[in-house]
């Protein structure tokens, strides 16, 4: 088909991607011209987007059974390799849950707690602490407890870190599972710790 300007300024017969590379630049299309109904999947990337809209750019979960331990700083669960090399300045959001019993009547307290270590540092990022009834009296009557954090991602800690689920109570317990039982083992129910960045 032969091209044809008419005297409207419109242009018939050009086929698409009749036009030359380069031919159409910034300055030559109309404001809004362009929507998102034009753009593929993948076109626009981190980088290009504007501050604080780039969503989660960095996750990870781990659970498990439970366990024992004596004493209020026990690490019960954690989560090793994360690079956190590229996301100071980001923000780091941490959740951890299990549940606790004192093996005999001691603090009738327990605490959680998470922690990030680079290796040689190690900062709290989220603690809670609850009383509890006296495990004595029923063994297999865990106490939940969970607890959450934000942390704005500093130069110290913008490197290859780990994360861990610390606590306990005074003396010897038990968390994640009753002292009896075992209902559910293998489904990693009785403690838990994610994390994401954005």
């Amino acid at each position: 088909m032969a091209i044809v300007i008419n005297g409207s300024g419109t242009v018939t017969g050009l086929a698409v991607g009749g036009l030359p590379d380069g031919t159409v630049d910034a300055g030559t299309l109309a404001a809004n011209s362009v929507d998102s109904a034009q753009l593929i999947d993948g076109a626009i990337d981190a980088a290009h987007l504007a501050s604080g809209v780039a969503g989660i750019q960095l996750a990870g979960s781990s659970s498990g059974n439970g366990g024992t331990g004596s004493g209020s700083n026990v690490d019960m669960l954690s989560i090793t390799g994360i690079n956190l090399s590229n996301y100071e300045g980001k923000h780091l959001i941490v959740q951890a849950s299990t549940c606790m019993q004192e093996d005999a009547n001691s603090t009738n307290t327990e605490i959680i707690r998470i922690k990030l270590s680079n290796g040689s540092a190690t900062i709290n990022l989220a603690t809670a602490r609850q009383g509890i009834t006296h495990g004595s009296d029923d063994a297999d009557s865990l106490e939940h407890i969970s607890c959450f954090g934000v942390y704005e991602i500093t130069s110290t800690y913008a490197t290859t870190c780990s994360l861990k689920v610390n606590g306990g109570m005074g003396g010897a317990f038990h968390y994640g599972d009753q002292a009896s039982y075992t209902n559910f083992d293998g489904e990693g129910a009785g403690i838990s710790l994610s994390y994401f960045v954005i």
